[in-house]
């Protein structure tokens, strides 16, 4: 049986790209940009297991800003790259 997964890296920090918050979480056109890859993945991949790497600090973040979106797993990142 063949299963297909899908991993998104969401865990810098942002701070080449400026602003308030990491890139990941901003909002593009009313949806943070991680759901929106999130989205993007499952609709391409029905049922396929997704899981978005994010550094342990902005997982209730970004668990407060995952309503816009299917829930995927979350894994912590490392602390740098």
């Amino acid at each position: 049986m063949e299963r297909t997964g899908v991993i998104i890296v969401a865990g810098g920090s942002g701070s080449r790209a400026g602003g308030a918050r990491p890139k990941q979480f901003r909002f593009l056109d009313g949806m943070p940009v991680l759901a929106r890859t999130i989205n993007t993945f499952a609709a391409a991949l029905p049922g396929a297991e997704i899981v978005a790497v994010l550094p342990e600090q902005h997982i209730g973040f970004w668990k407060n800003l995952s309503a816009h979106t299917k829930s995927p797993r979350e894994a912590r990142s490392g602390s740098t790259r």
